[in-house]
């Protein structure tokens, strides 16, 4: 995304990324991952994705990850005004409060647990305060990206219009760069039936005709029994 947004505009590093439809916010993480100056905010409807993200891909970065991430439970199509910032609700204090109780066999905090607590507390505060913010203090993005064909989801012109409204609002007056990706190619016009199989569970994947027609695809995970 960097090499396109050098391409299109340039004459600055691209600093602030929005990920729409994010899920797990894993490129969010990476972004943070790159540049300590980087900003990034994710929109996504799954809580449970969004809550995983934070407690896997964001936390793998360090305690300073938390300060230039806020991940939102909303609808793409809306404004980020009517979207919930989840991080003071996972990182509050009353996490703390909780965790802090937590004891050892011997009936005290091991120390290392006490100073990863207090961590997370000085963490707390600063969410608190990075999500309080309205939607206009964020940071406009150079970067606004919707990958895992995830625009496919949007079945009729009047909402892909819209999300592409909420995506223009949401880029820098200064220039930035709008990525997505999309299903096709020659390819995507056959049918097809493929099958994996791995540890856990098989998965298959088919395309026919009949969904080709409707602009649908099929794909089912099946567990091995």
């Amino acid at each position: 995304m960097q090499k396109f947004f050098w391409t299109y505009v340039g004459g600055r590093v691209p600093l602030h990324l929005r990920e729409d439809f994010c899920g797990t916010a894993l490129i969010s993480a990476e972004w943070l991952r790159s540049d300590s100056r980087r900003t990034a905010v994710g929109v996504d409807l799954d809580i449970e994705a969004l809550t995983w993200g934070l407690e896997n891909n964001v936390q793998k970065i360090g305690a300073d990850a938390y300060s230039r991430i806020c991940l939102f439970r909303g609808n793409v199509l809306h404004s980020l005004t009517s979207a919930k910032c989840i991080k003071s609700a996972l990182l509050g204090s009353e996490n703390y409060k909780s965790l802090r109780e937590t004891e050892d066999n011997s009936g005290s905090v091991i120390d290392d647990d006490e100073a990863d607590l207090v961590k997370k507390l000085e963490i707390s505060e600063h969410v608190r305060d990075y999500c309080r913010r309205k939607e206009s203090s964020f940071p406009a993005a150079d970067i606004v990206c919707a990958f895992n064909y995830s625009c496919c989801c949007l079945q009729s012109r009047s909402e892909l219009v819209l999300y592409f409204k909420q995506a223009w609002n949401a880029i820098s007056e200064k220039g930035g760069i709008f990525v997505m990706d999309l299903y096709g190619g020659t390819s995507s016009e056959h049918a097809l039936k493929l099958r994996r199989r791995y540890e856990d569970f098989m998965m298959d994947f088919t395309r026919n005709q009949r969904l080709l027609r409707r602009g649908w695809i099929q794909f089912c995970a099946l567990l091995d029994a």
